[in-house]
């Protein structure tokens, strides 16, 4: 039993240092958009698409991804995976052009997909599911506060950013080595399912209003993660408040941490409680994330308060793990790395979404200006378009409560249930 302890120790650790690197990467290019405009002469729509880039593949390869972990397994899976990771940051830091770093935030982005989705579905085995997930994401939300702060740290230390993706890359060398050796104890866990019931998933997912409203909500939750803190955080802080790059990149590395301590938390509070209680705290988080989102984009309040209120944006929107949870236990019968990998489509789906829509707005509004010269005015505008959209979706998923009373399964969620038996 004790040996079993520490495979499954080793096991999610490996899984946990997947996730922080993916984390980094993804956030890592936020805190370098003055030095990529300039070098590479880009305007704010161009640096959206770069970051979207990432997202794009990473939302768009999210489902299959599921279906392959559910099919192959986490080891197999997770070679392939860890590798591309490893890949995309080498050829982002020999990138001689837009084109060439699009493509390697894309590679990354396709190989990071696999990583949160096949640690959720790995935690669904275990009875403290929620916990889990909440310090899945506490992790997810250390390799993010490294991305930012500390990652422009290094940064400056190394000389280059260039030379700190390479670097990255070969970090994910070795967590490749590393998990050749521990992961195969993953596959006492895999349950292989068969293709034909991926499709079945799928549509049960999404003729579901239960699922679609819970999957809207989350991806507009976490804008302020993916699309805000992700890209555009470092450079409202710079001109709102008047910070400089390091300053705003540390700041901005607070919501990281506020999402660290809210996914171990709320994962908690995912545990302890029933699923109306779960959608109840969601229509309050979403509530609380608009109000600070509001504050911080006033612009009109002092640091430390613009400190505090980063943390509890982060918190807050690390509800997000509430809903991985009820999802997996909602749809409990359904393949589960389908099930997180379809939810976490929704939930990354937001970022690039957010973020090309405030590129656009800010580039629009600016007249096509560099990031340089854009106004904070226009950048609050664009960036309004988060809260409002939570404020929406909050109040649409109060209405769940009745169908969440009466829930039962569905004949096609029993054909299903049968297949596994």
């Amino acid at each position: 039993m004790k040996k079993n302890y520490f495979k499954v120790s080793f096991l999610f650790l490996s899984a946990w240092l997947f996730i922080i690197l993916e984390y980094a990467i993804r956030v890592s290019d936020s805190v370098i958009l003055p030095e990529l405009s300039t070098q590479f002469n880009l305007i704010p729509s161009d640096l959206s698409l770069l970051s979207s880039a990432y997202y794009f593949t990473y939302v768009i390869f999210m489902i299959p991804a599921g279906m392959l972990i559910d099919r192959f397994g986490l080891y197999k899976v997770w070679i392939l995976a860890i590798w591309l990771v490893s890949l995309g940051g080498f050829l982002f830091g020999y990138s001689k052009n837009i084109e060439e770093l699009i493509f390697a935030r894309a590679l990354m982005g396709l190989g990071s997909n696999f990583a949160i989705i096949g640690t959720f579905a790995l935690s669904m085995q275990f009875r403290y599911k929620s916990f889990l997930i909440g310090l899945t994401m506490a992790v997810a939300m250390l390799g993010a506060f490294l991305g930012q702060g500390p990652w422009l740290h290094l940064t400056t230390l190394l000389g280059s950013w260039r030379t700190t993706y390479i670097l990255s890359s070969l970090i994910g060398l070795l967590l490749l080595i590393m998990w050749i050796f521990v992961g195969r104890f993953s596959q006492k866990y895999h349950l292989k399912v068969g293709f034909s019931d991926f499709k079945k998933t799928v549509v049960i997912l999404l003729k579901s209003p239960v699922f679609i409203i819970m999957a809207l909500y989350v991806g507009c939750l976490s804008s302020p993660q993916t699309a805000f803190s992700a890209l555009w955080c470092p450079t409202f802080l710079q001109k709102a408040y008047d910070l400089t790059s390091q300053d705003a990149a540390y700041f901005t590395s607070v919501i990281s941490l506020g999402g660290l301590l809210g996914g171990l938390l709320l994962g908690l509070i995912g545990d302890a409680f029933d699923k109306k209680f779960q959608i109840r705290l969601l229509f309050i988080s979403g509530l609380i994330a608009v109000m600070n989102m509001l504050l911080i984009l006033s612009g009109d309040i002092s640091e430390d308060v613009l400190m505090l209120n980063l943390f509890i944006l982060g918190f807050i929107t690390n509800a997000s793990v509430v809903v991985f949870s009820f999802m997996g236990s909602y749809f409990n019968k359904l393949p589960k790395a389908t099930i997180q990998g379809t939810t976490n489509q929704f939930n990354m789906g937001g970022g690039p979404v957010f973020q090309m829509l405030v590129g656009y707005v800010v580039t629009t509004l600016s007249g096509g200006v560099s990031i340089e010269q854009t106004s904070v005015d226009h950048f609050t505008k664009s960036l309004s378009l988060m809260p409002i959209s939570i404020l929406m979706f909050s109040i649409l998923l109060i209405t769940l409560l009745p169908i969440i009373k009466a829930r039962s399964l569905t004949k096609e969620q029993k054909k299903i249930l049968d297949l596994h038996m």
